[in-house]
């Protein structure tokens, strides 16, 4: 289970804005991929350093450096600030996110057919880097 939309979700939540912008989708999609996230906002100020921490290995661009629902679960931060103590993922929820990940990669083919060469380019990037 990838952890990357709970990232931006948190960050979001927090901002109030999406941590990547831009005027279109290919925009979006390059500023994803080259900019990091930044904390200069003045909410930030407000927010713990492990709560920027968690953020940050929410939103890692390379999936497998990404923290996982158990590490997410057990992070100082969400520890400390909502007691979950021990929390226990059920194994029909991870079965059921792939699932759900499975027909989106559908979904997505069938949009790609709208999309000019160098968006197609830019998601098979990001793909790549989610297998």
């Amino acid at each position: 289970m990838d952890l990357w939309s709970i990232g931006i979700i948190l960050y979001y939540l927090i901002r109030g804005k999406l941590p990547f912008n831009g005027k279109n989708q290919s925009d979006i999609i390059e500023t994803t991929l080259k900019h990091n996230i930044t904390y200069q906002d003045n909410i930030w100020q407000t927010v713990t350093d492990q709560g920027k921490d968690l953020i940050q290995s929410l939103l890692r661009k390379d999936p497998k450096e990404r923290i996982t629902v158990e590490e997410a679960l057990q992070h100082p931060w969400f520890n400390k600030s909502f007691n979950v103590g021990s929390c226990h993922v059920d194994e029909s929820l991870k079965y059921d996110v792939n699932t759900t990940n499975k027909e989106n990669k559908e979904k997505n083919t069938i949009t790609t057919s709208q999309m000019n060469d160098t968006d197609i380019a830019t998601l098979q990037t990001l793909d790549e880097l989610d297998e």
